[in-house]
C-alpha cells in the first residue's frame, strides 16, 4: 500500500466518523431537551426524578437513613 493510499484511507475513515460523531451529538441532545421538557410536566417530573418526590420532606418522612 502506497503512501497516498494509506492517506486517502485514512480521510475517508476520519471523514466517515466525523460525520457519525455530529449525527451522534446532534442526537443526544435532541434528547436531553426532549427530557427536560418531560421534567417541566408536573406529573411526570414526580414519576421520573426522585428528588422532586422528595422535595420538602425530612429524612424521617423519606425513609432515607
Amino acid at each position: 500500500m502506497s503512501r497516498s493510499e494509506y492517506r486517502s484511507l485514512l480521510l475517508a475513515f476520519i471523514d466517515r466518523v466525523g460525520c457519525g460523531l455530529i449525527r451522534t451529538s446532534i442526537i443526544l441532545f435532541v434528547l436531553l431537551m426532549i427530557a427536560q421538557l418531560l421534567l417541566e410536566i408536573d406529573g411526570l417530573s414526580n414519576f421520573l426524578s426522585e428528588t422532586c418526590r422528595l422535595e420538602g420532606s425530612t429524612l424521617e418522612q423519606s425513609g432515607i437513613s
